[in-house]
C-alpha cells in the first residue's frame, strides 16, 4: 500500500488435506486455506502484523484463527 503498510494474502489449495481421516476427524473440507493480514513497519527494525487464518473455514472450527505478531530485527 505504501512504505509503512503492506497487505498480505496467501492461499493454499491443500489438495490432499481431506484424504486422511482418523475416526471422525478429517483435516479439511477440500476448499483450501485462505489467509490474509496487514503489516505495519513502525520503524526500520520493528514491524507489527495482524493475520486472519483459514478465512474460508476449511476446518470444523467455529471461528477464524487470529494472530498478532511483533517482529524485531
Amino acid at each position: 500500500m505504501n512504505r509503512s503498510f503492506s497487505f498480505l494474502i496467501e492461499y493454499d489449495a491443500a489438495l490432499n488435506d481431506n484424504e486422511y481421516e482418523v475416526g471422525d476427524l478429517s483435516f479439511g473440507k477440500g476448499k483450501g486455506y485462505l489467509n490474509a493480514g496487514i503489516r505495519w513497519a513502525v520503524s526500520p527494525n520493528l514491524m507489527m502484523e495482524i493475520n486472519f487464518n483459514d478465512i474460508n473455514q476449511n476446518t470444523n472450527a467455529k471461528y477464524t484463527n487470529r494472530e498478532i505478531k511483533l517482529m524485531y530485527s
